[in-house]
């Protein structure tokens, strides 16, 4: 087998996509990759997708987290039946690929290794999907930032900077 490269250009980073904003997305599933994090724990990666980018979540498949993939699958028109008994990789990937669902896209922040505070794209453990036959006049996932972002607590320097000694000369306080 021979691949002619004659006159394909270089990939570039021009037009491509991040991947999926927060808030609130119609997607279809397009993947699955299953594996095992460096801890040893099995999951399965999903790839949701639409025409504003795609968002890989990984739902670990230990038996305390299963309720979480389960409750993907039954938003995503899955029928609970096909769901109660064991399921091979390549059965639950056809059971996933080309599904559409309402995900809602949240997030936490974390340090990264360079020590900066950076934040993940994740959907949370319960909550985050609906049926996409759902009217979206009618959906019942909201997006707020203030909920669905999940900030660090504020570190001991922090907490040096801030003037405790400051006083509130607001009487209007109710308190």
């Amino acid at each position: 087998m021979s691949i002619d490269f004659t006159d394909v250009p270089e990939a570039t980073n021009e037009g491509a996509s991040n991947g999926l904003s927060f808030g609130i997305h119609d997607t279809t599933m397009t993947g699955t990759l299953f594996g095992e994090s460096a801890k040893g724990t099995p999951f399965v990666e999903i790839t949701f997708v639409n025409e504003g980018g795609e968002h890989l979540e990984r739902f670990y498949t230990t038996k305390n987290a299963l309720p979480r993939l389960k409750y993907l699958l039954i938003k995503a028109g899955i029928e609970k039946e096909a769901l109660d008994k064991e399921i091979e990789e390549k059965q639950l990937e056809a059971m996933i690929t080309g599904k559409k669902v309402r995900i809602r896209v949240g997030g936490r922040e974390f340090k990264g290794k360079d020590g900066n505070v950076k934040i993940a794209k994740e959907l949370s453990f319960a909550g985050f999907a609906e049926p996409i036959s759902v009217p979206k006049n009618e959906s019942k996932l909201i997006y707020d930032e203030s909920v669905h972002v999940k900030r660090l607590a504020p570190t001991e320097k922090e907490y040096d900077s801030l003037d405790l000694d400051a006083k509130d000369d607001d009487d209007s306080l109710p308190f």
